[in-house]
């Protein structure tokens, strides 16, 4: 070697710091950046000098602060080798964001930093582990789960840069090893699951060292490999086997088997065909959220029909008025309805499956689980009902194919497994429980379902069945972290890689918490019945909503149409593939405009791409003020103020705007009026302040806002009546 510029990023130990002693022994000029531990650095310096190198320019930051990734390349002319070793997430007190920061963001905007001073023929080595290149397709160690998404994450984000490196001249080589028996990544790993090493070595024979990986770091420095190149140390034939592991998608309820669902779903239809289920172009389905149930609605898509699916929560009335209007030739329901002349009733999802009978050798060799061909052709696939959270429930008729074509670009971004296990505490007559039952269909994992009514016993009786995905409303989410607080995240979820949470707006005070308690983030999605899933965020991106999926357009709105400036609030219109095609029982003007649809959400999109959506839109004018409920909502909660608010008409001032707080005693109305008008601007402050025990919430776990405004109404003529003041004046 012959006196080139090293620059090594995390060197002052483990496989860094090999590889930087051993270049400095050879004649390179290095610099080695860490971000605490000087004194183990000299040491490193003092060393290499002592074997005959040049001594090492040690320099200590933060790599997530953009002057320690400044200071790191400094005064350099030229950067001949960059070696980008650093990582985190282990440590004691580590918190998802902070993993987050370093092995993706820190990485990535050192090698943008460091682009300009690259020397034409350089080389970027980025050092990551077997575990976390193959997460995608075999599950990591739990203890190293949230680790691994974010190197991989890292090693993604460098992947993407591949183009900008050949511009230079330079190329991106990444160098993969299986576990390194004396790397600290290895003893904090033992330190937090005694035998974990040696369980390792078991399954593949020896494990390596740091020399023996700074040797491949070398290696790959000095040998021609291509832009991009993934270079494997030891194990990777392990990984590749798994990976390569045919899909199964498996069913169990939380304290039952789990059994092969593609043979049932193969027999189920049979079963309904024998009843004249050809013969049927429609069928309604109301049942609980249990295995039975997905079964059906699965073997419903194979057989081809269109399917209303309905909350089995509904009257019995507005079912049966609902079964006549949508020409229902069949139902599927164990609701009792009256018996009508030329339509079937098929029994509940219970009775249908008990007639085929359990069944629980592996059925996946003889069919395929891709996807359903003859549903897919269907204008009118499936008719899901809204939850009427601010008004009046309608059919949404979507085809079969954008139903699919959107659980399939779901799969995509979340990057779910073969491997995993997922539990949705949610119910499966909505959007989201049904596109998790296809997700979970055609990626061939695991589907695990109980109570979703009773959400934190339920999680507790799955724990043995190693949920590694969990989904469910805000509400939930509050529910099951004060079990997670009291009981840690570790110890009852100790798999669970994934916490995702949608079906209504989360607000920034639950997230927070949610982060600080379990170090985990939660990734929230948006979503609606007419639309399917449209952003999510990623483990990979876990920022707000993340970003909209492919064949999603999004535009931010001023209220009279034009669109605003990137960063501001608006209300949301979106283009999409998965739009629906028709709706029943609803006399309100159309939404649509030229493709692009109406949400009545407001929210933003920040300078990353990132959506938040903070809730519906319901603009109102007050005192010459233009405001949204939803963005006061947001802001209070931001406060420490957790209000809901109802906006009524009022001639005088243009609206009267009541806060309904949820408190158990704790304190006074007149303390909370004090909180709320600390939180909000004098204009915005709501006429009326009412403390509830709880805020009503519908089956789906939104705040049933049609019957609080009920309530706002009532107390606003009351309070007329008894000439009670306003808070706000």
């Amino acid at each position: 070697m012959t006196g080139r510029t090293v620059v090594v990023a995390g060197g002052s130990r483990g496989i860094g710091a090999e590889v930087a002693r051993r270049l400095a022994v050879a004649g390179e000029r290095v610099v080695v950046g860490c971000r605490q531990k000087l004194a183990r650095a000299r040491r490193l310096s003092d060393r290499a000098v002592a074997e005959g190198a040049h001594e090492i320019d040690v320099r200590v930051g933060d790599l997530r602060d953009p002057r320690a990734r400044r200071h790191l390349i400094s005064g350099l002319e030229r950067i001949d080798v960059l070696v980008l070793a650093a990582s985190g997430g282990l440590e004691e007190g580590s918190t998802a964001h902070d993993a987050f920061a370093l092995n993706r963001d820190a990485l990535a905007q050192l090698v943008g930093d460091a682009l300009p001073v690259m020397s034409d023929g350089g080389v970027i080595v980025y050092l990551t582990s077997h575990q976390a290149h193959f997460s995608r397709e075999v599950a990591p160690e739990p203890e190293y789960e949230t680790v691994a998404a974010f190197k991989r994450a890292g090693q993604d984000a460098l992947l993407a840069l591949t183009e900008r490196i050949a511009a230079v001249g330079a190329r991106l080589v990444v160098v993969s090893a299986d576990v390194v028996v004396d790397s600290a990544t290895t003893l904090l790993m033992e330190r937090l699951r005694p035998g974990s090493t040696a369980e390792r070595r078991r399954q593949i024979g020896r494990l390596a060292t740091t020399s023996d990986v700074a040797q491949t770091v070398i290696e790959a420095i000095a040998r021609p490999h291509r832009n991009g190149e993934i270079v494997f140390h030891g194990g990777a034939a392990w990984f590749l086997e798994r990976a390569a592991t045919t899909k199964c998608p498996r069913v169990r309820r939380v304290e039952g088997r789990s059994f092969c669902a593609s043979d049932m779903v193969e027999r189920i239809r049979e079963h309904l065909e024998d009843r004249g289920l050809r013969t049927f172009s429609r069928v309604l389905v109301c049942d609980e959220s249990t295995p039975e149930t997905a079964l059906v609605l699965l073997a419903l898509m194979d057989a081809g029909v269109s399917i209303v699916l309905l909350d089995p929560g509904l009257p019995a009335d507005d079912v049966e008025q609902i079964a006549a209007r949508t020409g229902c030739a069949a139902t599927i329901t164990a609701r009792g309805l009256p018996p009508v002349r030329d339509r079937v009733d098929l029994g509940g999802a219970g009775l249908v499956v008990a007639a085929v009978g359990a069944h629980l050798d592996c059925g996946c060799d003889r069919r395929t689980t891709a996807g359903f061909p003859a549903w897919e052709d269907r204008d009118d696939g499936i008719v899901l009902w809204t939850s009427g959270s601010s008004g009046r429930p309608r059919g949404v008729v979507r085809s079969g194919s954008s139903v699919l074509e959107n659980v399939r670009a779901t799969v995509d971004a979340m990057r779910y497994r073969a491997d995993d296990v997922l539990l949705p505490l949610l119910p499966l007559s909505h959007q989201y429980g049904l596109s998790l039952v296809l997700a979970w269909w055609l990626v061939g994992c695991t589907l695990v379902m109980g109570n979703h009514r009773r959400p934190v016993q339920t999680l507790r009786a799955a724990l043995p069945c190693g949920v590694t995905v969990v989904d469910a409303t805000p509400p939930v989410i509050a529910d099951i972290l004060d079990l997670l607080e009291e009981r840690g995240c570790v110890e009852m979820a100790p798999r669970v890689r994934m916490w995702c949470v949608g079906g209504s707006p989360l607000r920034p005070s639950l997230a927070e918490r949610f982060l600080r308690i379990t170090g985990r983030s939660l990734l929230d999605g948006y979503g609606s019945t007419e639309l399917g899933n449209v952003s999510l965020a990623t483990l990979e991106r876990p920022e707000g909503l993340g970003r909209v999926l492919p064949g999603v357009e999004l535009s931010v709105r001023r209220p009279h149409g034009a669109p605003v400036e990137p960063g501001e609030t608006g209300e949301l219109w979106i283009r999409s593939k998965a739009l629906f095609t028709a709706t029943i029982g609803d006399d309100r003007p159309a939404e649509v405009e030229d493709g692009w649809y109406r949400t009545g959400d407001i929210g933003s999109v920040d300078a990353h791409g990132a959506l938040r959506v903070i809730g519906r839109a319901g603009a109102v004018h007050r005192g010459g003020h233009t405001i949204y409920p939803a963005h006061l909502e947001d802001r209070a909660d931001r406060a420490g103020v957790p209000l809901t608010l109802i906006a009524l008409a009022d001639e005088r001032r243009g609206a009267h705007l009541t806060a309904f707080i949820e408190d158990a005693g704790t304190h006074t109305r007149a303390e909370w009026a004090e909180r709320v008008r600390a939180a909000l601007p004098e204009h915005e402050w709501p006429n009326r302040v009412v403390l509830v025990a709880e805020v009503p919430r519908l089956g789906t776990g939104k705040i049933d806002r049609a019957r609080l405004a009920a309530e706002a109404e009532a107390g606003r003529a009351a309070a007329r009546k008894d000439t009670v003041a306003d808070v706000s004046s």
